[in-house]
């Protein structure tokens, strides 16, 4: 059986408040169902303190890859940029505003 594995895209613009949040929310929702997977977080050039808290939750989860885009380019340009560099086997977005409900993560993620 092939091992599964999963990519997880998260675009944040001006989300200081709520990423970090999110990445707890994923990371509990993924425990016991999915054991490989990564983090790929894209800064979509935030003007609040995203990109610093970003920075400080690296050392916390350390399957985590952040991108810093220089200019506002949106959801479908960093999904887009996520699936070229994702590593793993499956691929899904979650948002960086902590609005997806980590049941409903749970749910699609143990699919």
């Amino acid at each position: 059986m092939e091992e599964k594995s999963l990519s997880i895209i998260i675009p944040c613009f001006n989300e200081e408040g709520n990423i970090a949040d999110t990445l707890e929310a994923i990371q509990t929702a993924l425990s016991g169902i999915v054991e490989d997977y990564e983090l790929l977080v894209f800064n979509d050039c935030s003007t609040d303190g995203t990109r610093e808290v970003i920075n400080s939750l690296q050392q916390q989860y350390p399957n985590m890859r952040v991108v810093h885009n220089g200019e506002n380019m949106g959801l479908g340009y960093n999904y887009r940029q996520g699936v070229a560099i994702a590593t793993k086997t499956h691929t899904i977005m979650i948002p960086g505003d902590n609005e997806t409900h980590i049941d409903s993560i749970y749910e699609i993620c143990r699919h």
